[in-house]
């Protein structure tokens, strides 16, 4: 015979075996965590009527467009960044991109001109869940809590009446 092994030997070969079998049956895996800096930030922006309003200055639009400039200003270049403007629908104007100048090329158009509005003329302008009771308190809070609610209520009140104009 070749080999003579002693029943130690073959105790211990085995035993080696067993031992190599549940490590592998354990899976055994290492973490490693990797610092990763990805992000992708999408800057959404209204684009309606409303924020023509001077209750900020010069303008709502123009005080959130300086604001979105400063921000990219600050925002790392390995991150992406996207822009979205919604006035009664929501349009992706620049998809998400490393590109900052396209961003703020779309950022420096003039206010609510970034959008073309779809306007379903079939489709009630409050949700029809919405009873009566519950809008006139929501006005009357409204009117009660608002500092700006003069400027905030004739804007609004164009904003319908050019919808309605169409």
């Amino acid at each position: 015979m070749p080999f003579d092994l002693q029943p130690i030997d073959v105790l211990l070969l085995v035993l080696l075996a067993l031992a190599a079998l549940l490590v592998s049956l354990a899976r055994p895996q290492a973490l490693a965590l990797v610092p990763k800096e990805q992000a992708t930030i999408v800057l959404v922006m209204d684009v309606s009527g409303s924020m023509n309003a001077d209750d900020v200055e010069p303008t709502r639009m123009e005080a959130a467009q300086r604001a979105a400039s400063r921000f990219l200003d600050r925002l790392p270049a390995r991150f992406q960044v996207g822009l979205v403007i919604f006035s009664s629908e929501a349009e992706t104007l620049v998809p998400p991109t490393t590109d900052r100048e396209a961003v703020r090329a779309a950022l420096a158009h003039p206010g609510p001109a970034l959008v073309d509005v779809m306007v379903n003329p079939d489709e009630p302008p409050m949700p029809g869940k919405v009873s009566y009771d519950q809008a006139k308190g929501f006005a009357q809070a409204f009117l009660r809590g608002q500092p700006h609610r003069a400027t905030i209520a004739s804007t609004l009140f164009r904003d319908k009446l050019d919808q309605l104009k169409g």
